[in-house]
C-alpha cells in the first residue's frame, strides 16, 4: 500500500485465545507476584502447559474485597505465527489483540453506553458474547461455529446467567453484527435475538464513532469488520495519549 509502516497492530480471532475473568480475594502489591498468582491460577484452567502460554491480564470489575482481572491466554507459537506475517515483510507488531475486545474497545473509546450492555460478534468460525457493565468486562463466551446449540439458546442462556449470577437488569444497548458462514445468517440473528429479547439490536456499525470522510459510505458487513480494527486504532490512540 505504498509507503510501509514499521509497526502495526494485530487482531486476532478470538478462537486463538482464552479469555477468563479471575477474582482473587486479596490483590498482590507487587507486579511480579501478581503475575505469579495469575499463571498459577490459569494453570488450572489451560488446555496446554502454563509454560508455553502467553499470558496478559488488565484490571476488571471493582470489587469490595479483592479485584478482578480480565486474562487472555495464547499458545506463544500460535502468537508467533501471526507476528511472523509482519516479521517478514519487516514490520513490528507492537499490540495483538482478539477481534471481539476490538470491538468493546470501539465503544469503550466513544459514548460509552452506561448499565450493562450485550455484544454479539459473528464470524464464519464462531460466535462470541461479551457483556459489560459500565468499562468493565463481566462475562465472556465462546462458540465455535458447528456447535448444535443454537445461537438464540446460548443467548438465552446467557441472558440467564446475567440475571441470575451477576445481578443483571436487563441491558441498555444490544449491538449484534459480524459476518456468518450461512446466507443471511446474520439478519437472521439479529431478528431471532430481537424477539428473544424484546429489544432493539444495533449493528456492529464504526461509524457512530468515527465518522468517515469524502462521503465514503460502507455496507453493514464492511462496518462490522471494520469494527475491531477502529477499536484497536482508538485503543493504541488513548494508550499513547495517556503515556
Amino acid at each position: 500500500a505504498g509507503h510501509k509502516p514499521k509497526r502495526a497492530a494485530l487482531i486476532i480471532p478470538d478462537l486463538a485465545a482464552r479469555v477468563s475473568l479471575v477474582r482473587f480475594d486479596q490483590v498482590p502489591a507487587r507486579r511480579d507476584d501478581l503475575d505469579q498468582l495469575i499463571r498459577w491460577q490459569m494453570k488450572k484452567s489451560l488446555p496446554f502447559p502454563v509454560e508455553e502460554a502467553s499470558i496478559t491480564h488488565a484490571p476488571g470489575a471493582r470489587l469490595e474485597a479483592g479485584g478482578e482481572f480480565i486474562v487472555v491466554a495464547a499458545r506463544e507459537d500460535v502468537v508467533e505465527e501471526y507476528e511472523a506475517v509482519c516479521d517478514d515483510v519487516g514490520i513490528h507488531a507492537g499490540l495483538v489483540d482478539l477481534a471481539t475486545l476490538g470491538v468493546a474497545n470501539l465503544y469503550l473509546a466513544g459514548a460509552q453506553p452506561t448499565g450493562d450492555w450485550l455484544i454479539v460478534h459473528m464470524r464464519p468460525e464462531y460466535t462470541s458474547i461479551a457483556i459489560l457493565r459500565g468499562s468493565d468486562l463481566i462475562f465472556f463466551r465462546n462458540q465455535a461455529e458447528g456447535d448444535a446449540e443454537p445461537l438464540t439458546d446460548v443467548v438465552h442462556q446467557t441472558v440467564m446467567y446475567h440475571q441470575d449470577r451477576l445481578s443483571g437488569k436487563g441491558f441498555s444497548r444490544v449491538f449484534v453484527g459480524g459476518r456468518s458462514g450461512i446466507p443471511a445468517g446474520v439478519e437472521i440473528a439479529v431478528r431471532d435475538i430481537e424477539l428473544r429479547l424484546g429489544t432493539v439490536v444495533e449493528s456492529l456499525d464504526p461509524t457512530t464513532i468515527v465518522p468517515l470522510v469524502d462521503r465514503i459510505s460502507v455496507t453493514p458487513r464492511q462496518g462490522a469488520a471494520l469494527a475491531p480494527l477502529v477499536g484497536m486504532l482508538l485503543r493504541s490512540r488513548t494508550e499513547a495519549a495517556a503515556a
